[in-house]
């Protein structure tokens, strides 16, 4: 964390200023089609589906659901760009990624349901 914004170099106070710049429309809608690929996938049968559907409901509800970390190890690739992308419009529209999925938060429990996620452990 930096103490003090004025001991930033130009460059590093610019890309200071660019990260906190709010996330265009064309990165929202790209945001919102990675989770429904994330929401697709965690929906089939592959051997990702049950790491990503556990992303996706410790997103929706973390209280209820934990997401292993290293999870992330045993993804392909799209598939970690997808949910690093949809972390971070999580965290700018702060409004639940229920709203953002067909069907919201009753999709979302039969996710849970597909997935055999059990609120108790990690998925």
């Amino acid at each position: 964390m930096i103490e003090n914004r004025s001991e930033l170099s130009p460059t590093e106070h610019s890309a200071l200023i660019e990260e906190m710049r709010p996330m265009s429309s064309e990165e929202r809608a790209q945001s919102q089609e990675a989770l429904q690929r994330l929401f697709e996938q965690a929906s089939g049968f592959s051997s990702q589906a049950k790491g990503v559907a556990g992303f996706l409901l410790s997103l929706w509800d973390s209280d209820r659901f934990q997401f292993e970390v290293n999870a992330f190890r045993g993804f392909d690739r799209a598939i970690v760009r997808d949910c690093l992308t949809v972390l971070y419009w999580d965290s700018e529209v702060k409004s639940g990624i229920q709203n953002h999925i067909a069907g919201g938060a009753q999709a979302l429990e039969e996710l849970a349901a597909h997935c055999g996620a059990d609120s108790s452990i990690p998925v």
